[in-house]
């Protein structure tokens, strides 16, 4: 692979959508004031557990998600049709690393247009131990991806600098398409990171 490619095929999205708590960075967001007012969860899941969590604390929440939401009013439940109206606030919480970097550009775009101020939660170097471990291991899932979209060399396989890359390319597993997110060449901070995830803000 050159320098700077990225996946442009399908992904999986839609596979991850998970049940349980809100997560912990968009908490963590609320409680010290950067969510607030009117706001958008976009990508929000099958179960909208943040929106829910938000609403509980008073905030105005729309909840869009392109793969299980329906026609439906997003303040109300899960909506399948963005919104044209302006927010205080929008974010993605573990969207941006299950879809390529075209689908990326589109949530970003939206986001500038219609949101004062934005947060994106991402994996971090965990996508980067999962393709290394997989890998290792001869996953065929992974493997198969490796050599059929990355183009990538069996002797290449534990070289630091590839896997950086082919974790910033990304990867189908059996869990959804993953990928290694890095948004400070569009402008973002890195807000917060632990080795499982990165918050950005813009």
């Amino acid at each position: 692979m050159n320098e700077g490619d990225v996946y442009t095929g399908d992904t999986m999205s839609k596979n991850t959508s998970i049940d349980g708590k809100q997560v912990a960075a968009i908490v963590a967001l609320q409680q010290t004031g950067k969510i607030y007012g009117r706001v958008i969860d976009y990508g929000c899941g099958k179960v909208d557990r943040n929106g829910r969590y938000l609403r509980g604390k008073g905030l105005t929440v729309y909840s869009y998600d392109p793969y299980w939401g329906t026609a439906v009013d997003g303040y109300d439940g899960i909506s399948n049709i963005l919104s044209d109206e302006y927010f205080d606030v929008g974010y993605t919480s573990y969207v941006l690393n299950v879809v390529n970097e075209a689908e990326q550009s589109k949530i970003l775009a939206y986001m500038d247009s219609h949101c004062e101020y934005q947060y994106h939660v991402v994996r971090n170097m965990d996508v980067y131990n999962m393709v290394v471990d997989a890998l290792t291991r001869g996953d065929k899932l992974v493997s198969n991806f490796y050599f059929s979209e990355f183009k990538g060399k069996k002797e290449d396989i534990g070289n630091k600098e590839v896997m950086m890359a082919f974790a910033k390319f990304g990867t189908n597993t059996v869990k959804g398409f993953q990928r290694s997110v890095y948004l400070e060449q569009y402008g973002y901070r890195l807000l917060a990171k632990s080795g499982g995830y990165k918050v950005y803000g813009k």
